[in-house]
């Protein structure tokens, strides 16, 4: 039976030989196309009012400032970890109350 034009190139007979990994030439990262673009936008495009960039940013950055004037106190997360400090800071250690050894900061390295 005769094979069709382009099959002999899966064939197991005519493939070469395994390249074995010592004898590869070292992998050289392709040179990107010239008309791809870039990963992130430059400043003129941020700042630009058309592009869709511009008022998403504006919006999260006028919430933060909102919601930091409507709630300047530290949540109470942070008071939990305030006396686990101040517990540690007077000798008595990482603990919320004297003598109960728990874990209940969230952040190590805040409370630290």
């Amino acid at each position: 039976m005769r094979r069709p034009i382009g099959l002999d190139r899966l064939s197991r007979r005519s493939s070469r030989a395994p390249i074995r990994a010592g004898s590869r030439a070292p992998a050289v990262p392709p040179a990107q196309a010239a008309d791809a673009p870039p990963l992130f936008p430059s400043w003129p495009e941020l700042a630009d009012p058309a592009a869709p960039y511009f008022l998403p940013l504006l919006l999260v950055l006028l919430g933060h400032f909102y919601f930091w004037h409507s709630m300047p106190f530290a949540s109470e997360d942070a008071y939990i970890t305030f006396r686990f400090s101040r517990n540690l800071a007077t000798g008595i250690g990482p603990v919320f109350n004297p003598g109960e050894r728990v874990m209940g900061f969230t952040s190590a390295p805040w409370m630290l």
